[in-house]
């Protein structure tokens, strides 16, 4: 089993014939699954570091906005040092903006606004307070952040603390999302799919389990619905999960790549070749937890 780069998994068609890249097509929607026992903060990394240090034919430098609700600048700067990316550095160029939505979201705006002004490249984060006028109060601070960006990426980490700490249901939040997107040239974003929050879309139980058991809340229909409505309009789908056979020494999961539903608009799969509407697996290895390491397991597509 030989080591691997990310990258030799996780890469995208172009439109340049058999070409592949290591980001996104323009206009698309990455989705990002994992869960409590496979964290997928190594992938956001991959793609934070992979948009701030390549050239594209338009540009020499991608731009990259990176909301956070789950945890704060500090803790991404450390992580993106183990890749030998300067977040300072970037953010004092103007490439980099990190949006704090985790340390405040649920206190009241220091200004009548929900908004906060952009500080500038290198200044203060802005950060996300609790939008007391709904989801859409969110929006000021994450659009002017991707207003003349070069081609610019947005990350969103935690979407879906939005309906966790109830502060909109999945239709607001996907109403939200589908406003960012356009001012962004690339979205990616993670979401968990632990079977608790997925229980609407198991199997019913058996007719001898209890009542309780069959009970689903409203965050679980929140969830599901988000999950779902994601995946239909995501390019590609990256699942990051356990081992089916359970932990192995050293390698914590499996890391997966599959078609989502938004790679069917135009009819031919997303890849230019016209193949037919079967999602495929492009691209699967197992990877270290306690590294950026992957081993190879077999190739798809």
């Amino acid at each position: 089993m030989s080591t691997r780069n990310i990258a030799d998994f996780v890469n995208f068609p172009t439109h340049h014939g058999h070409h592949r890249s290591s980001l996104p097509p323009d206009n698309t929607l990455v989705l990002i699954t994992l869960t409590l026992a496979t964290p997928a903060e190594f992938l956001l990394h991959h793609f934070i570091h992979t948009a701030l240090t390549s050239t594209t034919p338009t540009t020499s430098r991608r731009s990259v906005v990176f909301v956070s609700f789950t945890n704060n600048y500090i803790h991404h700067a450390s992580g993106l040092r183990k890749w030998g990316l300067d977040l300072t550095a970037h953010k004092q160029a103007g490439k980099f903006t990190f949006i704090d939505g985790f340390s405040d979201i649920l206190l009241p705006a220091p200004a009548p606004s929900n908004t906060v002004s952009n500080p500038g490249p290198g200044g203060a984060d802005p950060r996300l307070y609790f939008p007391a006028a709904g989801l859409n109060s969110l929006a000021p601070p994450i659009t002017t952040a991707l207003k003349g960006k070069e081609e610019p990426v947005l990350i969103i980490e935690g979407l879906e603390t939005l309906c966790t700490l109830g502060l909109g249901d999945a239709n607001e939040v996907l109403d939200l999302l589908t406003f960012l997107q356009k001012f962004s040239s690339t979205t990616l974003l993670t979401l968990p799919t632990d079977p608790p929050l997925l229980r609407p879309l198991l199997p019913p139980p058996t007719a001898t389990a209890t009542a309780t058991a069959t009970t689903t809340t409203p965050l679980e229909h929140a969830h599901t619905l988000l999950l779902t409505s994601l995946a239909t309009r995501a390019f590609r789908i990256i699942n990051v999960e356990p081992l089916s056979t359970g932990r192995a020494k050293d390698v914590t999961g499996v890391l997966r790549m599959v078609r989502g539903g938004g790679c069917y608009v135009g009819g031919d799969g997303g890849d230019g070749s016209g193949s037919e509407g079967k999602e495929q697996e492009e691209g699967r290895g197992e990877w270290l937890f306690s590294g950026i390491r992957v081993f190879a397991r077999g190739h798809g597509v």
